[in-house]
């Protein structure tokens, strides 16, 4: 899943001459706690903190550039678990999608817990089906064995895909989320399925091109 299809273009943005005040502003509208800093081209220049902003004031600072911090960003097309794994690891609460040296739109920490909590009484299956529904050219077989493979390989399990699909066909994605032991490993997870899943297909199209 590329991060743009879980992007806002709706944020927080200050520019670096910007007082410590107006940072403040920017992020109660936004019910946020981190700022992206910009120049007038809409050029990153770095992120801001509320703790950023509370330590500077306390030392006497009066603008952003005096506390923003170094960027860390990431492509639109980058996987979703590279802003999850900046997001986990940090104490950020957004990641901005930098394109062409622009900041083009964030991911917002709140923004993957909301999706996460409205799927989370979701059947599994389900999700499943949905994402097969997207690989055309590999069968469901197919698809429950690569999903199978990755599955025994992160968790150190033993299942075959008839074993496998029972254990889903009755749980939620809440369920799973806790297998998988949080966010960010599922998310590692459904990636590495679907480069399971690619290397399939590849592997199929020779074994047909191989027999004409």
């Amino acid at each position: 899943m590329r991060a743009e299809m879980w992007a806002t273009k709706e944020y927080p943005r200050v520019k670096p001459e910007d007082s410590l005040e107006q940072a403040v502003r920017e992020l109660t509208r936004y019910s946020e706690y981190t700022a992206v800093v910009v120049n007038g081209s809409d050029r990153l220049v770095g992120l801001v903190t509320s703790n950023d902003i509370a330590r500077g004031l306390t030392a006497g600072a009066e603008t952003v550039e005096e506390v923003c911090r170094s960027p860390e960003s990431i492509s639109p097309s980058d996987p979703i678990t590279k802003a999850v794994e900046i997001l986990t690891d940090s104490d950020l609460t957004l990641v901005p999608l930098e394109e062409d040296m622009r900041v083009v739109g964030v991911v917002t920490l709140r923004t993957v817990v909301e999706l996460m909590s409205n799927l989370y009484d979701t059947p599994a299956r389900d999700l499943l089906e949905k994402i097969h529904e997207n690989v055309p050219g590999i069968s469901w077989d197919e698809f429950i064995e690569a999903a199978t493979m990755v599955f025994n390989r992160e968790l150190n399990r033993d299942l075959t895909p008839e074993e496998f699909e029972r254990k889903i066909s009755d749980r939620t994605f809440g369920y799973v989320l806790w297998l998988m032991g949080g966010l960010e490993n599922l998310f590692i997870y459904l990636f590495r399925l679907g480069e399971a899943v690619v290397a399939r297909k590849v592997a199929k199209r020779r074994r047909e091109l191989r027999g004409m």
